[in-house]
């Protein structure tokens, strides 16, 4: 409380204030001795109550009253202290305003205690007074801003307002809101009255520069109140004001997240009372209201025209067959040209516009997930088929609508993500092209750090140059590499490298890991990917350059041998009205009996008029459809020869675009005029074996003494040609130089021939050679039949692959059990001897049990591996489960390491009972080998694969043992095993058509990837 006491006796004032301090904490008092005096104090400060001493000043107490009253229009309490009751003076200042006439009475300590009473009294009657008005003026802006909420629509607009009545009506000196923004921080948004923003941001965390108070108010979400300019921090810009100030800061919150503040600030005369502060924080609680309800019917806005408007449809299907249509938003029409009204009708159900395939994986998908009383279901990507007979894709999110457990409805929306599936598609496209063609170029190619020179990346063609590993290079700088210290020596040198963009040496000396030197082309360039630059340097061997060139040459002699000798001839014309000929190999003057010249250009005939007029259009339909679909093409048509002779041919070509005005076609004519001879003398027993032959589940031949003359279509499907690439030909053509007894091919299968020409069936294995180069094992039966007076041959060809493979998987138990198992049998037997001779050695005892623990180990992982090798039959299996009773059969065994199981969703995979064995396998490996504290496993679905992962915070594998460790036998350290538990998982996995991965985990330990088909 802050006094004016006034009177020309300073000692009696003085005294008069000592007491007052006696009778009254925080107390503040100015002294005036005259009425000149007093008036500029009062002017200058705030003050809760004037009292004069009359005694000492008379009239000039009325004088003073007077002033106050009229001129400074201050209604401050004012109270006249005087020995005597004098009734003019006395009447006279209460009908000015004076508040109290008090009588002195006995010493000045009486009289203190009085006056302090009379002027608490006084001061509460006249601020209860002032603050009645003040709570009436702040209800009246409460319901302005209520009224202001009903009628605002924009929560920026609602703000500005509300800041304007609490101004207006609520009689501060400043009104401001803080709110959070779209960085998600709280800054000043809107501000009415004598001051401007505040000018700070504060995180939702608390950091930022702003206000202590602030801060607090946030950390407390609570209400404070700062009574006075030493109350403000050094951040407040307040405290450069002249004027000091009271401030109420309210803190604005939703749901408990906090976006903002009320700051209001008072003169400092102005009470704050615990009521005031309510009714503002009830402006809050309005405000935030308000806030919530405008941005929900933002978000209603929005997801009304996402719903009408946008590129999502909104479904809603009925439980039963076909799933008819219920509803569905009016944007259907925009997206699959249906009108709203024709899909509601019933005449079109939602099965009508799915296809086959996709409308069978939609229904497995709804049918588990109702299986599994799932309330949504996220269908995988599929199709849709538009009015058009258009295509297009959506994702689809469903709801499943139940009543009492019975399954009704489906809500679902669909948006269409056509354009997505085909940018995902150009880009993996575009992403395996680049990848293929920068791991199969035949250069070496370096990617460097622009900054660094660090080497980034290369392709394994540069360890055929330099002999350096692909892990020897990565991560180092291209000058650490002693192979390129004539480019640059050092970072300096690479700068000047770099520098250049673009440099080329056309013959410099590399040096191999080794010290030998190698010529090459080196080039470097610089050019940004990623959105960084890089720089891409290509190496080029010389000597390899020139062994190309050599075999280049060779090539194209080996190629115009073979022109020259092949059975047809080789062709290039244009794709004109009568295929003008540019080229024509050898063999032109035997199969038409024109040469060369006389048919190129149409110099003396033109090839259509060699082919029969009933034949010409439907060469040239397939012609023009195979250049329309950019595919090969093959037909066999009819000729006639320059001697008038009619030959049957078979073409097959390409449609080649080699200039924007002209489309070439490049191919081979043969002539099967004796193969046709031959079809027509076969048909008259064909249909005897045909159905047969066809059908037959391995390949089946018809063989002369030197060429194969007939073939099923599994001959096809098995050496991966097609039939008119296989007649005509020998059969040792289809086999490697050498079988793996070491005799040439040609040689043994003449000799199995002649002895089946002789009448001798003949059985035998054989190693045969598809059209792409790939040798595969097969069993061979020839048997010889007879048409009229010629014999042939029958050959029957069964892949036995598998049954190769098999086998030495067999030979590779026996052997484990015959070697492995029997050594450490051994072992144990050796030291139990020992541990007869000297009783009581632990150490002997400990390594017994473990060669026979290792040796039992063996022989169940050996069980493991037939089983595998035996195909156990494959099934659905829930994965989840398996892993959890794994875990449960480890549980006694863990001694402290947690196991943690995270999974999406009750993931199905086709698998045998062997699944449990290989988790079994990888949790032992962690609980085993890691020493680690924890293991994570997680199930994720990855498209139409289940993935399992399993990683620890353990040791770790290096780099350089991932792929070792699931090799067969690999082992290491003391607490190695069999070294087949690995193996075994890797066997297992790939039984099942997956496959097994070995990574670092995230947890610092090691990370098994197990892929498993989706069930």
């Amino acid at each position: 409380m802050k006094l004016l006491l006034v009177g020309e006796d300073i000692e009696y004032l003085n005294e008069l204030e000592k007491s007052f301090n006696e009778e009254m904490s925080e107390l503040v008092i100015d002294l005036a001795d005259s009425v000149d005096e007093a008036i500029p104090l009062f002017k200058n400060n705030q003050y809760h109550g004037i009292i004069t001493d009359h005694d000492r000043l008379g009239n000039g107490c009325i004088d003073l009253l007077e002033k106050i009253r009229r001129d400074e229009d201050s209604s401050v309490p004012f109270l006249i202290l005087s020995s005597e009751m004098e009734d003019e003076p006395a009447v006279k200042a209460l009908n000015l305003g004076a508040d109290r006439y008090l009588l002195k009475k006995g010493d000045i300590g009486v009289n203190c205690s009085r006056l302090a009473s009379a002027v608490v009294e006084e001061v509460e009657h006249r601020q209860n007074a002032e603050r009645l008005v003040e709570l009436n003026s702040l209800l009246m802006s409460i319901r302005n801003i209520d009224r202001l909420i009903f009628e605002e629509d924009d929560l920026s607009s609602l703000i500005e307002r509300s800041c304007d009545v609490l101004l207006q009506t609520g009689g501060y000196l400043n009104v401001e809101i803080a709110l959070l923004d779209d960085d998600e921080k709280i800054k000043p948004f809107s501000s009415s009255g004598e001051h401007d923003h505040w000018d700070w941001k504060l995180k939702k965390d608390g950091e930022g520069d702003a206000p202590e108070c602030v801060k607090e108010a946030m950390n407390t979400r609570s209400t404070v109140t700062i009574k006075g300019m030493k109350h403000y921090c050094e951040v407040c810009d307040y405290p450069e004001d002249e004027i000091d100030h009271h401030t109420v800061l309210v803190p604005m919150t939703s749901e408990e997240e906090l976006f903002g503040f009320l700051i209001v600030c008072h003169k400092p005369d102005r009470f704050i009372s615990k009521r005031e502060v309510e009714l503002l924080e009830e402006v809050v609680d309005d405000l935030s209201l308000a806030r919530r309800r405008l941005m929900a019917e933002q978000t209603l806005e929005e997801e009304r025209d996402l719903f009408v408007e946008g590129s999502t449809v909104l479904f809603k299907w009925r439980a039963e067959e076909n799933y008819p249509i219920e509803y569905v938003t009016p944007n259907v029409e925009e997206i699959l040209g249906y009108e709203q009204e024709e899909m509601i009708s019933g005449d079109i159900s939602y099965a009508d516009i799915l296809p086959e395939t996709d409308l069978a994986r939609l229904k497995r998908e709804v049918e588990r997930h109702i299986d599994i009383e799932a309330d949504r279901i996220e269908h995988r990507p599929y199709r849709l088929i538009k009015k058009d007979g258009g295509i297009i894709w959506v994702k689809d999110h469903t709801k499943i609508i139940r009543d009492e457990g019975e399954v009704k409805y489906y809500l679902g929306y669909l948006v269409d993500i056509t354009e997505q599936k085909r940018a995902e598609e150009a880009l993996q496209k575009s992403e395996e092209r680049y990848r293929r063609l920068f791991e199969s170029a035949k250069d070496g190619i370096l990617i460097l750090n622009y900054y660094t020179g660090e080497i980034k990346d290369a392709n394994p063609y540069i360890r055929d140059i330099l002999d350096y590993s692909l892990d020897e290079l990565q991560e180092e700088e291209l000058w650490e590499i002693g192979s390129f210290e004539q480019i640059c020596e050092n970072r300096d040198g690479f700068k000047e490298l770099r520098d250049q963009d673009y440099v080329r040496y056309e013959d410099i000396p590399l040096h191999t890991k080794d010290g030998k030197k190698v010529p090459v082309e080196f080039v470097s360039n610089v050019y940004r990917a990623g959105g960084e630059e890089v720089i891409q340097c290509n190496i080029r061997e010389l000597s390899e350059r020139k062994k190309t060139e050599e075999k280049l040459e060779e090539q194209h002699r080996l190629l115009q041998n073979l022109l020259g000798n092949a059975p047809g001839v080789a062709f290039r014309c244009l794709f004109d009205e009568y295929y003008t000929m540019k080229f024509l190999s050898q063999g032109c003057k035997e199969l038409t009996g024109y040469d060369q010249e006389d048919l190129i250009d149409n110099r003396e005939s033109s090839y259509k008029e060699l082919i029969l007029p009933e034949d010409r259009k439907d060469l040239r339909d397939k012609i023009q459809r195979s250049i329309e679909e950019d595919e090969r093409y093959k037909h066999t048509y009819r000729i006639k020869t320059a001697d008038g002779d009619v030959k049957w041919v078979w073409e097959r070509g390409k449609g080649v675009d080699t200039d924007n005005d002209h489309t070439y076609i490049e191919g081979m004519i043969i002539d099967i005029t004796d193969r046709k001879e031959v079809e027509r003398e076969l048909k008259k027993s064909e249909e005897r074996y045909r159905t047969i032959f066809q059908s037959a589940n391995d390949a089946i031949m018809i063989m002369g003494r030197n060429k194969f003359l007939d073939c099923n279509e599994k001959t096809e499907e098995m050496f991966k040609c097609d039939r008119e690439e296989i007649i005509g030909r020998a059969p040792w053509e289809f086999s490697p130089k050498k079988q793996p007894d070491g005799r040439p091919s040609k040689d043994k299968a003449r000799e199995k021939i002649d002895q089946a020409f002789e009448g001798e069936a003949t059985f035998f294995e054989w190693v045969h050679k598809k059209m792409d180069g790939t040798e595969f094992h097969t069993e061979v039966s020839l048997n010889r039949y007879d048409i009229g007076e010629e014999s042939r041959l029958i050959a029957v060809v069964r892949d036995i692959t598998d049954r190769k493979e098999a086998q030495k998987r067999k030979k590779f138990l026996h052997t484990m059990l015959g070697h492995d198992v029997g050594n450490k049998t051994q072992t144990a037997k050796g030291y139990l001897k020992l541990l007869k001779e000297k009783y009581g050695e632990e150490e002997l005892i400990d390594k017994s049990i473990r060669a026979v623990n290792e040796a039992q180990d063996i022989i169940e992982k050996i069980e493991d591996l037939r089983k595998v090798e035996e195909q156990e039959k494959i099934r659905k299996m829930y994965v989840q489960p398996l892993i959890k009773n794994v875990i449960k059969k480890y549980e006694p065994h863990l001694e402290g390491i947690d196991i943690d199981l995270e999974a999406e969703e009750k993931f199905q995979v086709k698998a045998g009972p062997l699944l449990e064995t290989l988790f079994s396998n990888l949790i032992e490996n962690s609980v085993r080998h890691s020493d680690c504290d924890n293991i994570k496993i997680k199930i994720l679905s990855k498209g139409d694969e289940v993935m399992i992962l399993f990683e620890d915070d353990g040791i770790g594998i290096p780099d350089h043992k991932k792929e070792k460790i699931i090799e067969k036998g690999f082992k290491e350290g003391e607490k190695a095993g069999s070294g087949l538990g690995m193996y075994l998982s890797k066997e297992i996995v790939e039984s099942y058509d997956g496959r097994l991965e070995v990574k670092d985990s995230e947890l610092g330990g090691a990370r098994f990837d197990v892929y498993l088909k989706r069930a």
